[in-house]
C-alpha cells in the first residue's frame, strides 16, 4: 500500500450507481461488530434516505486496483430537520435553527480494514467539507467510545449534547464544528475552543499523528475497535435523522 488511494466527489446520481459498492463495503467493515445498523437490509434505508436528500455529496477512495478503500457522505440540514431534537441539553432556538444552508450533517465516514490507519479517513472527511458554503458541520459519535470521541476533537470537533438517533440506538453524542470561513459567533458550538474542522494548522497535525497511532489513539482512523477486532463504532452516523 504504497500509493495513496485517490479521493473523487460524486452527486447523488453517481453515488447511486454505486450503492451496492457502498453497501458491500459497509456490510465488510461492520460484520461481526454487534452494531444495530450492521446488517444490509437495516442499513440500507438509511443510505438510501441520505441520497434522496438535497444537495446530497460524497466522497469515496479508491485503491490502485479499483476497489472501494473508503467513503464518507452528507447533507445540509433541511429546516424540517429533526437532528437537534432530543439533545440533552437542548440547544436554544437560536442555536438549532435550519434553513438548508447553515449546517452540514456528515452521516457516514467509513475505512475498509487494510486502510486504516493510512490517513484516508481525514482525507475522506476533508475532502467532502473543503469549500462547502455552510458555516458549521455536525456528526455523530457513541458515547462510549472514547478514541472516537477524542479523534473527533483532535479534529475540531466539540460536543453539545447526547441523544438516541433512532429506536434502538445507544445513546450518541452529537458534535459541531465551525467550518473554515465562518465569521458569524453564532454558528460555533457550545463550549468551542476556537478551532474549526478543516484547520492546516496544529490540530491537523495531531489528527494526522493520532491517525498513525500516535499520541495514545492507535489506529482509530474513523473507528475503533470492538469484540473480535471488529469496529464497533464509526464517525458520523447521522443515518436519516434529518
Amino acid at each position: 500500500m504504497n500509493t495513496a488511494p485517490a479521493i473523487r466527489h460524486y452527486t447523488a446520481d453517481h453515488a447511486a450507481v454505486m450503492r451496492e459498492e457502498l453497501l458491500d463495503l459497509h456490510d465488510a467493515v461492520y460484520e461481526g461488530s454487534g452494531d444495530p445498523l450492521a446488517a444490509r437490509d437495516a442499513f440500507a434505508p438509511f443510505l438510501d434516505h441520505w441520497l434522496a436528500a438535497e444537495n446530497f455529496a460524497c466522497t469515496a477512495a479508491r485503491a490502485p486496483n479499483g476497489t472501494l478503500a473508503g467513503y464518507a457522505y452528507g447533507a445540509p440540514l433541511t429546516s424540517h430537520t429533526s437532528w437537534w431534537d432530543g439533545l440533552i441539553p437542548p440547544l436554544d432556538a437560536a442555536a438549532a435553527a435550519e434553513n438548508g444552508t447553515r449546517t452540514f450533517a456528515l452521516s457516514e465516514l467509513l475505512v475498509g480494514r487494510e486502510w486504516r490507519g493510512t490517513g484516508t479517513a481525514r482525507r475522506l472527511h476533508d475532502a467532502l467539507l473543503h469549500g462547502r458554503p455552510e458555516s458549521r458541520v455536525t456528526l455523530l459519535t457513541p458515547v462510549d467510545h472514547s478514541k472516537v470521541v477524542q479523534m473527533y476533537r483532535s479534529w475540531g470537533y466539540e460536543r453539545v449534547g447526547e441523544c438516541v438517533p433512532f429506536a434502538g440506538a445507544p445513546p450518541a453524542g452529537r458534535h459541531a464544528a465551525e467550518l473554515v470561513g465562518s465569521a458569524d459567533p453564532r454558528d460555533r458550538p457550545a463550549r468551542a475552543r476556537g478551532r474549526r474542522a478543516g484547520d492546516a494548522d496544529e490540530c491537523g497535525a495531531r489528527a494526522v499523528r493520532a491517525e498513525r497511532g500516535e499520541e495514545g489513539l492507535g489506529d482509530v482512523d474513523g473507528h475503533v475497535e470492538g469484540p473480535g477486532g471488529c469496529p464497533a463504532a464509526e464517525a458520523g452516523a447521522g443515518r436519516g435523522l434529518r
